[in-house]
């Protein structure tokens, strides 16, 4: 069965839960910015595997890469261009952990009254992150923050995170993207984020 257009779309959100629409186009289903790649699907999941340590159920594109179409409440419809992002959601819980505790170690070395307030804006913007349950590694890179050498396993998992994103660019299928990720402790994290923007597009449309 092929893809839904952006209208189709709009009736079927319209017409199903959420989540039964994020299970079926987001989780599932060919990836449309793979259309004419068929290499590609092949290439992400064995680079990922191996620059990551993740199995091959650990990962999926979303967003408008598998869509064809922007699924994020303040641009739907926007189609997918030849300048638009692929994103990839990653659901690890041991790397998720990992991230976790290393920041939950570091603001006990730091405490409440050593923080300046890049500190507290530094760890607000996890808080906020862990609070709908993902983290995005990118922004762990260079924190800026104080007591930093508490966090160099954090830094080094960051950096780790970027090449092996970054790296897919020496691979023709990716090289004219930017391809990015985002780490959830469980699927059901990533089903609740994906609905909930779903279920805000839905609002949008019935207004």
């Amino acid at each position: 069965m092929s893809r839904p257009n952006a209208e189709e779309f709009r009736q079927v959100l319209l017409s199903r839960s959420p989540e039964a629409v994020a299970k079926e186009y987001i989780f599932s289903g060919e990836v449309y910015a793979f259309k004419g790649l068929p290499d590609a699907p092949w290439l992400l999941t064995q680079h990922l595997c191996r620059t990551l340590d993740l199995g091959a159920l650990d990962f999926t594109v979303v967003g408008s890469g598998r869509t064809g179409f922007s699924l994020d409440p303040d641009k739907f419809p926007a189609e997918f261009s030849e300048t638009s992002d692929i994103d990839v959601l990653v659901v690890n819980h041991t790397l998720f952990d990992a991230v976790w505790n290393n920041i939950v170690e570091w603001s006990y070395r730091v405490g409440g009254a050593m923080r300046s307030e890049r500190d507290n804006q530094w760890l607000g913007a996890r808080r906020r992150e862990l609070h709908k349950g993902y983290f995005e590694p990118n922004n762990l890179r260079n924190p800026g923050v104080s007591g930093a050498d508490s966090l160099a396993e954090l830094r080094d998992f960051s950096t780790r995170w970027f090449d092996a994103f970054q790296s897919l660019s020496w691979h023709p299928e990716f090289a004219a993207r930017r391809v990015s990720g985002r780490l959830y402790r469980t699927w059901d994290f990533a089903m609740l984020y994906q609905a909930d923007n779903l279920r805000r597009i839905a609002e949008q449309l019935r207004k």
